[in-house]
């Protein structure tokens, strides 16, 4: 092994364990890794921006334009609004949900779509007393799947594309991945609205969505020390379940969020206990 793979494959790791322990976004963490390998002179200032120069990446660029219009113009949240009905029947709601994503995500690229219905779907479920649960993580299964099928699906498939074209190699047809992307999506839905249905927890929300409601009436946060005398035991031991005044909504422990607390979560040294209610002074 060369000193120069040697440092391409430390600067990886550590890429990815500072992505993994979100002290900063990933944006910032890759364009650092870039930044360092152009320092030690592993990649040349030509090498290193030539990947903003790829088709693809221009695709996508320009498919978050179109997506971040459509989100504006309210178009997806009244039509989803409309198909997913008056909520009478959960699982008939979220097959029509799946099935309508499945037809739009092959040519709209997944992240748009999913950042667009996610608070969609929050309401509406919250508005129908349905569990969220239930319906955020198949809509986000549903867009990977089904953007397997044309090359405009996937933000890997236009990067694969514009290394094609890049390289004068021969390129995917626009509907060329779909003998493979209609398969698998159907067996993808399929399970989502069997196994996978049974298996997700039902979850209604929490006061977490009641804190973006009203976010003047919550502000308390309060950090466990070692003076702490409930230290190490469960949140019911430590009568922090039904307090008269606030709700514990969710905690940070090492910069991984706990929503929802149960009341057996466990209260450790260093963790960061976020409280909804009225302001009151309050210590531990």
């Amino acid at each position: 092994m060369t000193l120069n793979i040697a440092i391409v494959l430390i600067t990886l790791l550590v890429s990815f364990v500072l992505m993994a322990m979100e002290i900063t976004t990933p944006n910032a963490v890759i364009l650092c890794a870039l930044a360092f390998l152009m320092f030690v002179g592993i990649l040349s200032p030509t090498d290193a921006l030539s990947g903003f120069a790829n088709d693809g990446l221009a695709t996508i660029a320009l498919m978050y334009i179109i997506a971040y219009a459509i989100a504006k113009s309210n178009l997806i949240t009244r039509l989803f609004d409309r198909i997913l009905g008056d909520g009478h029947n959960e699982k008939r709601s979220l097959l029509r949900l799946l099935a309508s994503v499945s037809v739009i995500s092959p040519f709209m690229n997944n992240t748009p779509i999913v950042s667009t219905l996610t608070p969609m779907v929050q309401r509406w479920t919250k508005r129908k007393g349905m569990a969220v649960s239930k319906f955020l993580i198949p809509l986000s299964y549903a867009t990977i799947l089904s953007g397997l099928l044309t090359v405009l699906g996937t933000s890997t498939n236009l990067v694969a594309q514009g290394l094609l074209s890049k390289y004068k190699l021969a390129k995917f047809g626009t509907f060329d991945l779909a003998i493979v992307g209609i398969p698998i999506t159907i067996i993808g839905l399929i399970y989502l609205l069997t196994v996978g249905y049974r298996l997700l927890p039902s979850y209604y929300g929490s006061s977490v969505d009641d804190v973006a409601a009203e976010p003047n009436d919550y502000l308390i946060e309060m950090s466990i020390s070692d003076e702490f005398e409930h230290l190490n035991e469960t949140v019911a031991e430590a009568k922090l379940r039904n307090l008269p005044r606030s709700f514990l909504a969710a905690i940070n422990r090492g910069g991984q969020a706990i929503v929802p607390v149960a009341d057996d979560t466990v209260l450790r040294l260093g963790d960061r206990l976020y409280f909804t209610g009225p302001l009151i002074a309050s210590t531990i």
